[in-house]
Parts: C-alpha cells; structure tokens; sequence
C-alpha cells in the first residue's frame, strides 16, 4: 500500500508469516523482492500473520500538514461515488489514467459501471453495477489504450472469483493472471 511518494514499505522491518501447514516464519522485509504494487508475497500461499514497522518520529505540525495536503490531493482527484480506486497500474513512464484520458473514455459505461467523471483510471458504481459490468467495462478501456498507444494495461485491483481467460487462436480459452495485460 502507498500513496504519494511513499509506501509501508519504506517503513517494514520484519514480516511475520503462516504456511497453510501452520508452519511460521519471520523474514526480512529486505529480503523480499517487491515494486510498484507488487510483491512476491503475491506469489506464494503463505499468509502474513503481521509484521515490524520502524517509525520516524516527526513534530506534530508536520504530520498534521502532511496529513491535510494528502487528504487535500485524494478529495480533489477522486471522485465521490462508491469506487474500488485505481483499475489499472501506471505503465513504465506514464500515467494509466492520463493515456485512458485521451482516449476520452470519462463517462463511458456499460450498466451502472462508469469511467469516472473526475479521474479516467476509476470506475465508479452508479448504483447497481455488477462484477461482469466492472470487468466488460475495463476490457474496453484497456481495448482503447492498445488501440491508440499501443500499451497494455495491467489490472491493479485483484479480481476474485473466476480467472480472467483469453481466447486463444485455436478458440479454446486459457487462465490469465492478473499480472498480465487484459486482453
């Protein structure tokens, strides 16, 4: 998780963590290859149980204004209906909301899932939408970026249930993870 030119794991010292035969560990958060939005935890079965932070300690004037500029920023770039935050990861050396911006894709959508008005890499739930809208409505937003600039867009919110599958030339449909590019 981070936000701003921060993330936890600049602070992460140790990570406590159980394998599905209960068996625990602790491992150095150094030792453990992570980027943007991504670790290799992501990778693996086993369950983080906890984990050490070392803290800086800072005045409280600088907190409160850091505090207040980060709110300030998340109120006026996000937009205020139910939303799950940014669909897609930033492409190396670009924006995904910018690229999906010039597609003019803000307000697109299929059912009550609508590109936000406010922010192109949020979808936003107009009422009733559904997970098989959410999903068609991100296909075709990568669908225009691929088109246009020729990018493929990788999900960053971690889709549940059924595996993304993409149709194969011999017609037959094969998992895809969510690492991956949408189809």
């Amino acid at each position: 998780a981070g936000a701003y030119g921060t993330e936890i794991f600049d602070r992460l010292d140790l990570i406590e963590l159980v394998s599905r035969e209960g068996e625990r560990r602790t491992v150095a958060a150094s030792a453990i290859a992570h980027g943007y939005r991504w670790t290799a935890l992501m990778e693996e079965d086993d369950i983080i149980a906890g984990g050490t932070m070392t803290l800086v300690a800072r005045p409280r004037e600088e907190i409160e204004a850091r505090f207040a500029e980060v709110t300030g920023k998340r109120k006026n770039a996000l937009p205020k209906q139910p939303n799950a935050g940014s669909i897609f990861k930033n492409p190396p050396g670009c924006f995904a909301g910018k690229l999906l911006e010039e597609c003019g894709l803000k307000g697109l959508s299929v059912g009550d899932a609508q590109v936000s008005e406010v922010h192109a890499n949020v979808i936003v739930n107009l009422g009733s939408a559904t997970a098989s809208e959410v999903r068609a409505l991100m296909r075709q937003m990568a669908a225009s970026v691929k088109e246009r600039f020729g990018v493929d867009l990788v999900p960053e919110v971690e889709l549940v249930g059924d595996p993304w599958r993409i149709e194969r030339q011999d017609g037959r449909a094969e998992p895809k993870t969510d690492s991956e590019p949408l189809p």
